[in-house]
């Protein structure tokens, strides 16, 4: 049983302030050779499509899945699996191993698909070192080094339509 993900938000929230203020660094496709999908569990087959086409822009894609389910999956899959239930404490912060090993995938574009409610994931995306991030802009808080902004809020295949339209079209030095 989770208790609150009251202090969780306000780690988020702070934690986002200071990421605000780091660095941005534009990385343009076309120069990234691995790129991390992070997505929620009710979205795989899609992310299924997504893959497809990065992988056929010659991009290595590792990919990390949130799962809220008491019962999850035991198969062994190829990429890097969160599970709400037994990957969090009584606060639902992550446990330090799985930030860990979540901050070794190697990444130089993280794209953020995951959604509004899956604070694990905003607070794992915060802390990875990928040097330049994108995904949907959040109304309380800025996480990403480019924030999309969104009307349907749970259109997470439009959001990777214009995640993948503007990193092919932005270039900058």
């Amino acid at each position: 049983m989770k208790l609150t993900n009251y202090f969780l938000k306000k780690k988020i929230r702070l934690m986002a302030g200071t990421a605000s203020a780091r660095e941005h660094q534009y990385c343009p496709l076309q120069e990234a050779g691995s790129i991390l999908l992070v997505y929620d569990q009710q979205d795989r087959e899609l992310a299924e499509l997504w893959v497809k086409q990065l992988s056929g822009l010659n991009k290595h894609v590792n990919r990390c899945v949130y799962e809220t389910s008491r019962n999850p999956e035991q198969e062994e899959s190829p990429y890097f699996k969160i599970n709400s239930v037994t990957d969090t404490n009584l606060l639902e912060i992550p446990k330090e191993d799985i930030v860990i090993n979540f901050n070794r995938i190697p990444a130089d574009i993280l794209i953020d698909l995951s959604r509004s409610s899956a604070h694990v994931m905003h607070y794992l995306v915060l802390n990875h070192p990928s040097r330049f991030k994108v995904g949907r802009k959040h109304s309380s808080f800025s996480m990403h080094d480019l924030a999309i902004s969104m009307t349907e809020e749970e259109d997470v295949d439009l959001l990777f339509g214009h995640i993948l339209f503007y990193l092919q079209t932005i270039r900058s030095k």
